[in-house]
C-alpha cells in the first residue's frame, strides 16, 4: 500500500481525512498523538512559580522543600488542600 506523496507542504488533518479509509489504524493513531498539545504551559507556569518561591532570601531551600511548597501550591490552585 503505497501512498505517493508531493514534496509540496502537507496539511496534515487533510491527509488523514483523505487517507482514513486507506490507513485506519495509522489514522486512529494519529488521532491520539497528533491531538496531544505541544504546548509546556503548564511546566512554564510551575517554573515561574518556582522563581516565585525561590527568591533571594530564600536561595538556601533545599530543592526538596521547594517541591514541597509547590505541590502544596498546586494543590491549593486546585482545591484539594
Amino acid at each position: 500500500m503505497a501512498t505517493k506523496l508531493a514534496t509540496e507542504d502537507i496539511d496534515v488533518l487533510v491527509f488523514w481525512k483523505k487517507h482514513q479509509d486507506k490507513m485506519p489504524l495509522l489514522t486512529r493513531l494519529f488521532r491520539r498523538i497528533g491531538s496531544s498539545q505541544a504546548s509546556s504551559g503548564q511546566s512554564e507556569r510551575t517554573y515561574s512559580d518556582c522563581g516565585l518561591t525561590v527568591s533571594e532570601r530564600r536561595a538556601n531551600l533545599d530543592p526538596g522543600t521547594v517541591e514541597n511548597i509547590e505541590l502544596i501550591n498546586m494543590a491549593f490552585k486546585a482545591g484539594l488542600y
